[in-house]
């Protein structure tokens, strides 16, 4: 079942496995947020639908230079708290505006992060989703992000974050689908409703 809640709804009435976004009260569970219910066979949880990139080590994620010091730079990674990144055994220089890709490799207790520098991303454009709907971009065994590369001519990285960078010519497609995505998240067999999109927006070129 996949629903979208209010703060303070009810979400389920039996006995269900707390998985995160919702609170219980007097035997029932209620939701945190204005998000989407994900219930199955292991528990119950919601989405929020809107919010920040909230670190967890591990992550992939894309980030803009937006200044540096003699020692740092200082990055936007559409997270609540900062991201810097030593230039210490950095081996080329990097210029603010520059676009990376960056692995969190650590995450102290109010969620500021230290990251490792993966690689610099050359020649795209950065567009932004909610991170919270990254997973629906990306698609089951990166079903949807094949889809969308395959017709748009394009290559996707993809940032846990919700930055994503995109190589290649159909820059305004890509972004008009991502859109699409994050307005309808909530809709079962998206990805098939997203190929259906593409499929009639190259055939009109």
């Amino acid at each position: 079942m996949k629903n979208i809640v209010l703060p303070g709804e009810l979400v389920a009435t039996e006995n269900k496995k707390n998985l995160g976004g919702v609170y219980k009260k007097e035997n029932k569970l209620y939701s945190q947020y204005l998000g989407i219910v994900y219930d199955g066979d292991l528990g119950i949880k919601v989405v929020p639908m809107n919010g920040k990139y909230i670190p967890k080590v591990g992550d992939v994620i894309v980030g803009q230079i937006v200044s540096d010091d003699p020692f740092t730079y200082m990055l936007d990674v559409n997270s609540y708290t900062r991201c810097v990144l030593s230039k210490r055994d950095l081996e080329n220089v990097l210029l603010v505006n520059d676009v990376v890709l960056l692995r969190v490799v650590d995450v102290n207790e109010i969620k500021e992060m230290s990251v490792e520098l993966v690689s610099k991303l050359f020649k795209g454009s950065l567009n932004f989703i909610n991170p919270k709907k990254v997973a629906r971009v990306v698609g089951k065994s990166k079903s949807m992000q094949e889809v969308i590369e395959k017709y748009t001519g394009t290559k996707i990285t993809v940032g846990a974050n919700g930055y994503i960078y995109v190589i290649g010519q159909n820059l305004m497609l890509v972004k008009s689908t991502l859109e699409k995505i994050d307005q309808y998240s909530h809709v079962e067999n998206l990805t098939i409703k997203i190929e259906d999109y593409l499929k009639k927006e190259t055939s009109k070129s």
